[in-house]
C-alpha cells in the first residue's frame, strides 16, 4: 500500500509527531511505503492563478516542475495523510 504524507509546514512539531504515530499504526498493518511531501520546501513555487493548465494544458503551468511529481505521488497513492 502506498500513502501520500503532504507536511503544510517545514516545521517537526506536533503534527509531524502524530503523523509518526499514524505512520507506525499503518506500519503494524502489513506492507506500507511513505511518500513524504513537505511544504514549501518541495514546491516553492506556488499557484498564481494564471488558468494557463486550463487554458492550455498542465504542462503549461509556470509551476509545473514542482506540481506535477505531486500529482503523481497523489495519483499512486492508496491514500492520503
Amino acid at each position: 500500500m502506498k500513502i501520500a504524507v503532504i507536511y503544510g509546514s517545514p516545521r517537526k512539531g506536533i503534527t509531524y509527531e502524530c503523523v509518526k504515530i499514524v505512520k507506525q499504526e499503518l506500519l503494524n498493518c502489513g506492507d506500507v511505503e511513505f511518500e513524504e511531501i513537505f511544504l514549501p520546501q518541495d514546491a516553492p513555487c506556488f499557484c498564481k492563478g494564471c488558468f494557463s493548465c486550463f487554458l492550455e494544458g498542465e504542462s503549461i503551468c509556470p509551476a509545473a516542475t514542482y506540481i506535477q511529481p505531486f500529482v503523481a505521488t497523489l495519483e499512486e497513492a492508496d491514500g492520503s495523510i
